[in-house]
């Protein structure tokens, strides 16, 4: 909390963990695609624009976002711990809340939001920018939930894998562009 009030640290702490990304791009530009960089100047000042947002969206989850899940989570594992039940049962509710909130997070992502409208415009429209953004946020978040517990669960419940899930919602998005 202290990197949050010295500006500063926060824009060096974010600009160590864009930088490398940044870098691809550039190296990926020059030695794959051997073209120039066009617009430099245009790309440093974005390159600043991000940095500046990303430290004062950092420092707005910092002061209001993570103090609220983190007593929820903390009063989810309290009930947990004193329910006295099964395992599974006890921490269901903290196995929801935390698939909730990944799955949330992955669909507000902005990078995500970017790749996903590029991919709809370079299909035109043959991919849907809802439909992916729900594919990958399902994805990661139910492969974490199925690492976590045990897949067999999800199968012998619904009848379905994720994989199974990440097909429908792949046809689901195709459905959506007709």
């Amino acid at each position: 909390m202290d990197i949050l009030f010295n500006p500063v640290r926060l824009l060096l702490a974010t600009a160590r963990d864009v930088i490398p990304v940044l870098g691809l791009l550039l190296v990926f530009q020059i030695f794959v695609l051997k073209r120039p960089i066009p617009r430099p100047g245009r790309i440093i000042f974005g390159f600043c624009l991000v940095l500046v947002g990303l430290a004062c969206f950092l420092g707005g989850l910092d002061l209001a976002l993570f103090p609220i899940g983190r007593a929820m989570a903390l009063q989810l594992a309290e009930d947990a711990q004193n329910s006295g039940g099964p395992i599974w049962i006890s921490y269901g509710w903290i196995y929801l809340f935390a698939f909730l909130v990944g799955f949330s997070t992955t669909i507000a992502e902005p990078s995500l939001i970017a790749v996903a409208n590029k991919a709809a415009e370079a299909s035109r429209n043959a991919i849907s920018p809802w439909g992916l953004r729900v594919a990958v946020a399902l994805q990661s978040n139910l492969q974490d939930f199925c690492d976590l517990t045990d897949q067999s669960i999800l199968q012998s419940q619904c009848g379905l894998n994720y994989q199974d899930l990440l097909f429908l919602i792949f046809f689901y998005g195709h459905l959506q562009s007709f």
